[in-house]
């Protein structure tokens, strides 16, 4: 009651669902929270929590400014709807699905329009990419900075649609792409290599990495992606390369330990020839070639 009352001055706003929780808070008032700019909703822990109708309270928020959702079971409620909320102030929006791709976090693309998104952090690639596709299509942000989760195989877009998701942010200067696949790899590089009708992502300057401990010698990984950094050797200034070493307590002391000599040699050219070049475990502690 003390919150629904004073909801108008809130500036941030963290909601943590679990399953003690039966209620949602400002639920059941439609006074406007013009002044909250920060909001986050976390139902990792919420193993059985219900659909939240997420749309009302991002209605009654039309300055957000940072939004993060976190494994949100989103519920769209029925009736007579205007389409998809515009957030005209949103920069940062951050979703996170690591509950299973059936948790429904995905949702958000549907209702929400973004014009002025800078930042654009999926933890976890969703099912269906053509939502994201359209979400972009119809913000038109100036996204500068994307990261991608891309932890399921079945989840791995086709090449069409991947290119067709990547033309929608040309403004694009930042791509960090979190335990790919394979093929993700091989779609990424033919379309970094493209240089017909234009090329894609032509503002792209800062590449990174997070491989998962298998990646770490993956000749097929490297085979693929050296050609896509040489290709672009021009125009991309960093490359990052992060590799989750399989154990806290199996901390590798050499660069040697993360890439495979034929990759560490061609990763060294570019290095030569200007690109910085990082290689290295999860954290700060990279290695500059």
């Amino acid at each position: 009651d003390v919150l629904q009352r004073h909801c108008r001055l809130l500036q941030s706003l963290d909601i943590r669902l679990d399953t003690s929780l039966s209620i949602v808070p400002f639920s059941d008032t439609e006074e406007l929270m013009s002044r909250l700019q920060s909001l986050s909703i976390d139902s990792r822990s919420n193993s059985v929590c219900e659909r939240f109708t997420l749309l009302p309270l991002l209605r009654r928020s039309p300055n957000l400014v940072n939004l993060s959702i976190y494994s949100l079971n989103i519920g769209i409620p029925g009736g007579d709807e205007v389409g998809p909320i515009v957030l005209p102030r949103l920069r940062r929006l951050e979703v996170c699905n690591d509950s299973g791709p059936d948790r429904g976090c995905d949702k958000i693309f549907q209702m929400v329009t973004a014009p002025g998104l800078e930042s654009l952090d999926f933890a976890h690639m969703p099912k269906l990419l053509d939502d994201l596709v359209s979400f972009l299509e119809r913000s038109s942000p100036p996204l500068t900075k994307l990261a991608l989760g891309c932890t399921q195989i079945r989840m791995e877009p086709h090449i069409e649609l991947l290119d067709e998701f990547l033309s929608a942010v040309p403004t694009l200067t930042r791509l960090d792409i979190m335990y790919p696949a394979v093929q993700f790899i091989e779609q990424l590089s033919t379309i970094l290599m493209r240089t017909r009708p234009s090329r894609a992502v032509p503002n792209l300057q800062i590449l990174e990495f997070q491989l998962a401990p298998r990646d770490r010698h993956s000749a097929s990984s490297w085979n693929v992606l050296l050609p896509a950094l040489v290709a672009r050797r021009d125009e991309i200034q960093s490359i990052r390369i992060r590799v989750h070493s399989g154990s806290l307590w199996d901390e590798p002391e050499a660069v040697e330990d993360f890439v495979s000599p034929r990759a560490l040699s061609a990763l060294k050219e570019l290095a030569a020839d200007g690109m910085a070049v990082w290689v290295g475990p999860f954290g700060e502690n990279l290695f500059s070639l």
